[in-house]
């Protein structure tokens, strides 16, 4: 008997390696959040929400296909439907196609490791963003403080604008207290 060494054959034989798959949370708690395993491989990009806490695969879950490329091209009245993207499809975490990939999934999630990691680093993003959002705020509240200054230094009101600029001067989270309560006065 021969060997066969046609294309196809060579492709059947040649194991095709695992595509890296990351762990990414939506949410501050473990036991609360909503953990997914996802992929992209080829053209399109995969996902699989995890149950207990990030540990399991549940037995009913279904990997989510999306495309990679986007779904329309051009804009106004150039704009056309992209021929390399598809519409989202759930398939099967038991097809023989994902098998490989599902298991290397099950494997690595199973300590919970990789859940409490994702969950962290979407702890930090979101501390990080409430960070920059205060330091704004309060920029913003700090402007419109000596904008009134100012106004009242114009005005001949040299004591009041001296007044309001050692307001300026407060802890943030002070500076931020004293501006929802003078909101809520005017309300």
């Amino acid at each position: 008997m021969s060997q066969d060494y046609s294309p196809a054959a060579l492709r059947r034989a040649t194991p095709r390696p695992l595509p890296a798959f990351e762990i990414q949370a939506m949410g501050e708690l473990v036991e609360h959040s909503r953990i997914l395993a996802k992929w992209t491989d080829g053209p399109a990009r995969f996902f699989v929400w995890l149950e207990a806490a990030g540990t399991v695969i549940g037995p009913d879950a279904f990997i989510h296909k999306n495309s990679v490329a986007p779904e329309w091209l051009g804009e106004g009245s150039t704009r056309r439907k992209n021929p390399e993207s598809f519409p989202h499809r759930t398939v099967s975490q038991h097809a023989k196609a994902h098998a490989p990939i599902v298991a290397a999934i099950r494997a690595a999630i199973a300590d919970g490791a990789l859940a409490r990691a994702a969950v962290a680093a979407y702890t930090a993003a979101e501390e990080a963003t409430e960070a920059r959002w205060r330091a704004a705020h309060v920029s913003r509240i700090r402007h419109a403080i000596e904008h009134a200054a100012d106004r009242m230094q114009l005005e001949g009101k040299g004591q009041d604008a001296h007044a309001i600029r050692f307001v300026a001067l407060l802890d943030p989270e002070l500076l931020i207290h004293l501006a929802n309560i003078m909101q809520g006065a005017r309300a």
